[in-house]
Formats: structure tokens, sequence, C-alpha cells
């Protein structure tokens, strides 16, 4: 059975004498299956809501903007985009996603009764770009630096440990072990800083998702590149059998060249030029069609002007 997504009633985009946007982010009111989470949310409030939070970050004067209330629930997701050095790294979602198939993505879920924390949701969901050394038989696992407390530190790597499973299989799984590797976060260019429950996180930047109801997190994380590492999809689905790996498409974008060497089951099944595929995905000239606002958010954020441009 999918864990329920957690429901929120306390969300406020405060801009500050200074400037600064601050996103507080109260305690769930009460969990619900993902169809009924939708139902919660008054659609046309949110959007006007979104909107004047939208114009708040844009201007940056003294604000405050209430995006959730007792009669308008909302979810929260995200994850974090991962860059390797001059690589970007994103998925492509699969045809049957209930939203936005087909078009590439971050590494994102809901925070539903998984995580302990949003911090926890950022740092698990990135299991979704599974890497893998087939020569010394490790599973590497990227932990943002001073972010995660030992709790969910333990959380991160179980979601590891099944990804694991679903990609490697039961018996490999089992013989493999797993690397942490230290990974650092990258200011994003409109950062906004995010409090929930009192907890502080990282600077992030945030997306209104008026279609979904939801607010959506995207943090930027530099994992550093290894020799000899393959790509897989490390999203999975949970079967009578055991978990079962999704196998979609990791695209491993170079910034300057804008070469995409895509991925599938730790195998490069083709490679082309970025703008090439956004345009094969998309159907269109218009790029921007090819990527989910959480992807196009991240890209706009991150310190790449050559990619940045391509999205003007």
């Amino acid at each position: 059975m999918a864990p329920k997504v957690y429901l929120f009633d306390e969300v406020v985009l405060r801009i500050d004498e200074e400037g600064r946007a601050i996103l507080t982010i109260g305690p769930p009111l009460k969990a619900a299956p993902w169809r009924e989470a939708k139902k919660e949310a008054d659609k046309a409030w949110f959007r006007k809501q979104a909107t004047k939070a939208l114009e708040a970050l844009k201007r940056r004067e003294p604000s405050e903007v209430e995006l959730a209330s007792k009669r308008s629930l909302l979810t929260v997701g995200g994850g974090f985009a991962q860059v390797e050095g001059k690589n970007v790294i994103l998925v492509r979602r699969s045809p049957d996603a209930p939203v936005v198939p087909n078009l590439l993505d971050i590494c994102a879920g809901a925070f539903d009764e998984r995580w302990g924390s949003l911090v926890e949701m950022l740092a698990g969901e990135a299991v979704e770009v599974f890497r893998f050394l087939p020569d010394s038989n490790e599973v590497i696992v990227p932990v943002p630096e001073r972010l995660l407390k030992p709790s969910s530190r333990s959380a991160v790597r179980e979601e590891y440990v099944k990804a694991s499973e679903a990609v490697l299989g039961k018996e490999k799984a089992g013989e493999a072990s797993f690397r942490e590797v230290r990974s650092s976060l990258i200011e994003p260019e409109q950062p906004v800083r995010v409090i929930y429950e009192d907890e502080e996180l990282p600077s992030l930047a945030v997306l209104f998702d008026v279609e979904c109801c939801s607010v959506e997190l995207v943090g930027l994380m530099d994992v550093p590149a290894l020799p000899g590492v393959a790509y897989s999809d490390g999203e999975y689905m949970e079967t009578p059998d055991g978990p079962r790996a999704l196998n979609r498409e990791i695209h491993v974008i170079n910034a300057e060249s804008l070469s995409d060497a895509v991925w599938r089951k730790f195998r490069v099944v083709r490679q082309g030029y970025f703008t090439d595929i956004l345009r094969e995905i998309s159907g269109t000239d218009d790029l921007k069609r090819a990527l989910t606002g959480k992807a196009l958010l991240a890209l706009e954020n991150l310190p790449f002007d050559k990619l940045r441009s391509l999205f003007g």
C-alpha cells in the first residue's frame, strides 16, 4: 500500500525588511491517500495566492502571503537537482506517470509517511539517480554536508538498500557495499529560507504547483564525480515480490558542450545534443515544454549560463 501524503494548513511566505524570502511550514494537519489529497485544496484560491507569492518574490518588498488554510490544504514535495562538476543529471518521467508524463525532471517526491522530516525527503529522493561502481561492487550514497541528523541518515541509507534490491536484484544487492560521499549544496540564484517546525533548511528554490496544489522545494546538490560510475534509475515500486525498478532514462547533460548521455540500467543507450532531445520530447521548438516546473526552476538557478540561456 502506498504511503499517505501529508497535508498542511500552515504555509506562509514572508518577505522581510531586507528583502529576504522566508517560507514557514507548520506541522502536518493530517495524512491522506494521494488521490484524495488534491480534493482538500481550493485550487482557485491557491492560484490567486501563488500569483501573489510570485509577485512578492519578484519585488522583494516587505509582505506576507498565506498559501494554505483549514479550507485549502496543501501538499509539500521536492528534492535535490544533482550536479557533478559541469554535468547536470535529470530523470525522464514514465509515459504512464499520473502527472507530466515523459518530461525531464529532478529527483523529487512528495512529503509522505515514509519520511521523518523535509530534509530527509530531499536527501532520500536523490536515490532516483542510482550510482553504482561495478568494479568495486559499491553503491554510492550522496550525503548533503551538515544536513542530516543520525536518524535521517539511517532512513536515507535504508532507501538506498531498497533501491539496490530493485535495481541490482536481491542476491547482488546483498553482496554490494555502500559508500557515502559528502556532497556540497549550491546556493540558488533566487534563494528562499525554509523553516519547518522550527527546523531551518538550507537555502532552496521554491515552486508553487497550482495543478497539484503543492509547494515544491528544489535544492541544488553537487555530488563528487567518481571514475567508473554507472547510472540507473533508482525509483521503484513495491510489489508482492519485492521492490521493482521503473528503469527510466537518466540524462547526464554537460553544461558547457550541451551533450546529453542517456543511461538506462548502467548503460549509455544513446547520446545526443541536449536541445535536440528537448525538441524531441516537447514536439515543438519550445524547449521549456520538455521539462517539469521543478527541472526548469533548477536549471534557472544553477550557475551555468549556457544552459540557462536555452530557456531565456
